[in-house]
């Protein structure tokens, strides 16, 4: 596998093989399980495209257990805190988490 990804990370067609690896199997196929196996964070260049993954899989991540804390790390990657506050906000069990989350981290305390 490891001369897979280093044969990717020097193709001139880094679009094509994403096309074959994961835009073909649909937003249910893609998760970081998939995006590790194929590499992709290593040897595909395109931020906003890979960003855009990022963003399914937390939507992912989410929808299979609606539990926010299930897609904590990939919103809080992505720089969204606002979009994890209301999904913690959406949940009593959640509502401490949503507190603490409206919080400025900015400021000193």
């Amino acid at each position: 596998m490891t001369k897979d990804i280093i044969w990717a990370l020097h193709s001139q067609q880094k679009d094509t093989l994403i096309q074959e690896c994961i835009d073909k199997e649909g937003e249910d196929f893609l998760t970081w399980e998939n995006l590790r196996k194929y590499g992709v964070i290593i040897w595909y260049d395109n931020m906003e495209k890979i960003t855009g993954y990022i963003e399914t899989i937390a939507r992912n991540e989410y929808r299979k257990t609606r539990d926010p804390y299930s897609a904590t790390l990939w919103y809080i990657l992505l720089n969204k805190k606002n979009v994890l506050l209301t999904l913690c906000g959406r949940d009593e069990k959640f509502r401490a988490v949503a507190e603490f989350l409206k919080r400025n981290f900015n400021e000193e305390a």
